[in-house]
């Protein structure tokens, strides 16, 4: 049985939410109830001012259909940016490589060396970014967000993790199905 994890995080890189929706089956395809449902409502059913700017970070490829559904779900944000966050590449860089480093492998696609991961191995084994929509963003600003995403919550400017907070945390979230604190941060519980 899957579970689909959902995080909000703030324009300042500050969690805010984060809610766990279970699945029926163990499918990695998000579906398009899921989708125009609970995540409309995780995201503009909530105290403040509705959001202007969302930016998704899936955690893997979009299956089939799965990107354009989120789109439509998600059409009343002003301003929409859509990215794969891919960890599990096949794609190796030299030891030279240093963090931040990153390669663009097409208009839409680039590997990036998230940690010091490049100082530990003869080959850092670097995330793959692809940015599937924006109607606001380059790839390269996607990058770098990306890259200093690693850099908080999760670990610090010494110690980054790997993966950028957002799918961390939604990892970890969707692992246990509770909240996970994530280090550096303090959380008021509902």
């Amino acid at each position: 049985r899957s579970q689909i994890a959902f995080t909000l995080f703030d324009h300042r890189g500050r969690p805010a939410n984060n809610c766990v929706v279970p699945c029926g089956r163990n499918d990695e395809r998000i579906s398009s109830d899921v989708l125009h449902r609970e995540l409309y409502r995780f995201i503009f059913d909530r105290d403040g001012p509705a959001p202007t700017q969302v930016i998704v970070h899936r955690d893997g490829r979009f299956l089939t259909g799965e990107a354009d559904d989120l789109i439509d779900a998600l059409q009343d944000v002003p301003r929409l940016t859509v990215v794969n966050i891919k960890k599990d590449t096949c794609t190796r860089l030299s030891s030279q490589q240093l963090e931040g480093a990153f390669v663009v492998l097409g208009e839409r696609r680039t590997v990036l060396v998230t940690n010091c991961q490049s100082q530990h191995s003869s080959m850092p084994a670097p995330i793959e970014v692809e940015l599937v929509y924006s109607d606001q963003l380059d790839l390269r600003q996607v990058v770098s967000q990306v890259f200093w995403l690693t850099r908080i919550c999760q670990g610090n400017a010494y110690f980054p993790k790997r993966l950028p907070a957002t799918t961390g945390w939604a990892n970890n979230v969707a692992g246990t199905g509770r909240r996970i604190h994530l280090k550096g941060w303090e959380y008021c519980e509902p």
